[in-house]
């Protein structure tokens, strides 16, 4: 019986004697150290590394704002005065691929009804009639992992209504197709923003990023609550 080869595809040639018995070796498997344990045996060492971490995730988040533009953020404003931006749909599609975000819904998108504030326009903005009307709402509830620093977001839920308007339809939705969407656009958006850090931007940091001032980056940008009118706000964002 002719002895087997290697693993390697190569015959040892004292193996067609049968003169040696060859064995599997082992080879010990060291685990990485921790930072902890970097840190007890060498803190500097232990210190470099994090200031290296934070100095690339800076440069990350810089590189991600910089991909964006004014389109892709809401402006909005406190009682004090601060102001902060919000990530929209547009800029989450950007953002993500920056930091190897993934989402995973779970289960299909469900439709709900309830009842809600009927509103009507006045005077450029929605107020409401006094008066409840019933309202279609497309729910998924899903889970976000984010490959660049290890953070999971469980549980988001993604939600829109047929009577409000969104990117796309500048109108009442008619067709559940979209509404599904929709919910669907929400909950990525929702998890790129957690995972990100996108939820409330500072101004300085988009001017930063596109080397402008801080007044040129609210000119650029949508304008939300604490700006005043609907109209106010398209008419300022036009100029």
């Amino acid at each position: 019986e002719r002895p087997a080869p290697d693993d390697d595809g190569v015959r040892d040639p004292a193996d067609a004697n049968g003169a040696i018995e060859r064995r599997p070796q082992t080879v010990p498997m060291r685990s990485a150290l921790t930072l902890d344990q970097i840190a007890q045996h060498d803190p500097l060492r232990a210190k470099q590394i994090v200031e290296a971490r934070i100095d690339a995730l800076n440069a990350i988040r810089m590189a991600s704002l910089r991909s964006t533009s004014g389109n892709d953020w809401t402006l909005n404003k406190d009682k004090a005065g601060q102001i902060t931006a919000t990530l929209r749909r547009s800029g989450a599609e950007k953002i993500r691929k920056f930091y190897g975000i993934s989402i995973t819904p779970r289960g299909e998108v469900r439709l709900v009804r309830e009842m809600v504030p009927e509103m009507t326009w006045q005077d450029g903005r929605k107020v409401p009639t006094g008066k409840d009307v019933e309202a279609t709402f497309a729910e998924v509830t899903g889970d976000a992992y984010c490959a660049l620093t290890g953070e999971h977001a469980e549980d988001l839920i993604g939600r829109r209504g047929a009577h409000e308007e969104f990117t796309g339809r500048d109108h009442d939705v008619t067709g559940t197709g979209d509404l599904k969407q929709a919910a669907r656009t929400n909950l990525e958006t929702k998890a790129v923003r957690a995972l990100a850090g996108m939820s409330a931007v500072a101004l300085s940091d988009l001017a930063a990023a596109w080397g402008c001032t801080e007044q040129e980056v609210e000119r650029r940008c949508y304008q939300g609550h604490g700006y005043g009118k609907s109209a106010d706000r398209a008419a300022a964002k036009a100029a």
